[in-house]
């Protein structure tokens, strides 16, 4: 009998592994790195997949089916609705992005985001259709009462990397676009940026859920509460987000 018992007990402490296909908004890509080779550390028995693109995009494609297990939003409002449908466990908060004006132009000068906006040929900014970042692009033109001047002169990135990209190959004079992108060894030190007072857009609470119809919750989950963990919290704010409440 106490054999049996000593037995059952190593078995219950057995975690098997699995395959967790995330769905991440396109700021992730970089930060996401970093955390993937903590997580694989501590859980060397998972294998994480991503597939990034806009939130709005995953949204659809979760609703249609897509086999996702774990949706990371640029925001809360895609999560919390797949809740309230029924197709996720509840949402949290992971972080809280930050935009930035994003220029390689020398003759830019973006300590006058107002003049930059106004004096640009070309300003990139992310697809308020489905990309959190783009409304908060979109609200900062608004901010500076300069969108009715400048509207012909949008191009839109079909996510906020996309966007990024547009301006570092010069295709856009400026962007507003995720200051984490630009803290990431790609883009750190290869232009100007300047914060955007974060008064003139609605805070870009970033939120995740486990998608109901995972393949695996026991797996989803434990990567889903290690996005909180105090070693995760500390890789969020390296790459310039905040930490929720």
């Amino acid at each position: 009998m106490k054999k049996f018992v000593v037995f059952g007990l190593l078995a219950s402490k057995i975690v098997f592994g699995a395959t967790i296909t995330v769905a991440a908004a396109a700021d992730l890509r970089f930060v996401l790195q970093d955390l993937t080779a903590l997580y694989e550390k501590q859980y060397p028995q998972d294998k994480l997949k991503f597939i990034y693109g806009a939130s709005g995009n995953f949204y659809n494609q979760i609703r249609a089916g897509y086999p996702i297990d774990v949706f990371m939003s640029a925001d809360t409002h895609y999560p919390e609705l797949l809740y309230k449908q029924g197709l996720a466990y509840k949402p949290r908060p992971y972080a809280i992005g930050k935009l930035a004006l994003f220029t390689v132009e020398p003759d830019i000068n973006v300590n006058n985001p107002k003049l930059a906006l106004l004096k640009a040929s070309k300003i990139a900014i992310a697809n308020p259709r489905v990309a959190p970042y783009g409304i908060a692009g979109i609200s900062t033109l608004h901010c500076y009462h300069i969108y009715n001047d400048v509207k012909n002169k949008i191009v839109f990135g079909e996510n906020i990397i996309q966007t990024a990209q547009y301006v570092a190959s010069k295709n856009a004079d400026v962007g507003l676009v995720s200051y984490s992108l630009l803290l990431t060894p790609q883009l750190k030190g290869k232009g100007k940026i300047y914060l955007i007072p974060q008064t003139c857009y609605k805070p870009i609470v970033q939120g995740a859920a486990v998608i109901k119809a995972t393949k695996d919750k026991n797996a989803a989950m434990r990567f889903f509460n290690f996005l909180y963990s105090p070693q995760a919290i500390a890789i969020w704010k390296s790459f310039g987000y905040g930490i929720p409440k």
